[in-house]
């Protein structure tokens, strides 16, 4: 007997009841029938789920007490990293534990780990690290989150776009990723070491997504000091050598002879590198004269001979007479001082 209302799917012991005529029909007879109808199909595909998910494996989830047991297999923390994502891991290390930080150190190594081989979740995890390293005063926390910025910035600089025309940043939005780190280098309020390192995860990522900050950087050259200072002419040497910005020659050219200095030396050491040997490599360019003339000054002048020294990858660039004579000399006093202490 088919079912007639909504009320009977309800209640199968009123249809039940139905179906056995008040009790004149054997109730093994009615169940047969019932199994029959719509109401008995549905009844067994329930009955089968039901069944199937009895034996299923009980799957359970990961959870951050889990990291310390992983914390000696790199695989298996990376493999649980994974499964708890960017956003947890970040939670673990910024909230208070009573663990003397353990756990956010290892958050924080886990998170460098699974976006080493994902750029998805490296894209994911950078701009909240950049906020950590500016926020945190823990110099163990800032060291561990230094190392997975590097790591990460790395990871995007070989994959930012993903291989998806439509994609900018790896599911993410990280196009905002290269000012927010030239931000973070301006900032004299933060350690020296944190700003270098938001110069050094700038310098990872491809040119083309950061050479418009060119004269931020030019800015920040002449008025930092080193290791700040060496870490953005290193970012300068590459937009010379790659987009051919002028920013170098420009500091080449300062009455600074210290920075004029230490800008040559960018500018000169790729013309000391060998010359590549196979068909359509292009050869080196010489060193600017105006460059080598203001090189030969300072390395002929007062200065530190630790200081002059920087001199010597343009003199041997320019490979002509006078510059090897200079280097002779160069070399001459290096003894001599070293001599002296």
């Amino acid at each position: 007997m088919p079912i007639s209302s909504i009320a009977e799917i309800a209640n199968p012991t009123a249809y039940l009841q139905k179906m056995t005529w008040h009790g004149s029909l054997d109730v093994g007879l009615a169940c047969a029938k019932m199994m029959k109808t719509p109401l008995g199909a549905l009844l067994n595909m329930l009955t089968l789920q039901t069944l199937v998910l009895l034996l299923l494996p009980e799957v359970v989830m990961p959870r951050p007490v889990d990291l310390p047991g992983a914390a000696s297999d790199v695989v298996e923390l990376e493999r649980l990293a994974t499964r708890l994502g960017p956003t947890r891991l970040l939670k673990l290390a910024t909230r208070p534990t009573t663990d003397k930080g353990r756990t956010a150190l290892l958050a924080l190594k886990a998170l460098a780990l699974s976006g080493e081989h994902n750029p998805e979740l490296a894209a994911q995890s950078v701009l909240p690290l950049s906020e950590l390293l500016e926020q945190t005063t823990d110099e163990r926390i800032r060291h561990a989150a230094s190392d997975a910025l590097l790591r990460l910035s790395q990871v995007l600089g070989r994959s930012l776009r993903c291989e998806e025309a439509d994609d900018p940043g790896c599911g993410a939005d990280v196009t905002v990723l290269p000012l927010r780190l030239v931000t973070m280098a301006e900032k004299s309020s933060l350690p020296v070491l944190t700003r270098s390192v938001a110069v050094s995860a700038l310098l990872s990522l491809p040119i083309s997504s950061w050479q418009a900050q060119a004269p931020r950087l030019l800015a920040l050259a002449q008025r930092e000091q080193v290791p700040l200072r060496t870490a953005v002419l290193a970012a300068l040497s590459v937009l010379h050598q790659q987009a051919n910005r002028p920013e170098l020659l420009t500091l080449v050219s300062q009455p600074d002879d210290a920075l004029a200095l230490a800008a040559s030396q960018e500018l000169c050491w790729p013309l000391t590198l060998p010359k590549p040997n196979r068909p359509g490599a292009t050869v080196s360019a010489s060193v600017p004269m105006p460059v080598l003339s203001r090189v030969r000054a300072i390395a002929a002048g007062p200065l530190p001979i630790a200081v002059r020294l920087q001199a010597v990858d343009c003199l041997r660039a320019s490979q002509l007479p006078e510059d090897r004579a200079l280097l002779t000399q160069l070399a001459t006093a290096a003894k001599a001082a070293k001599t002296r202490k």
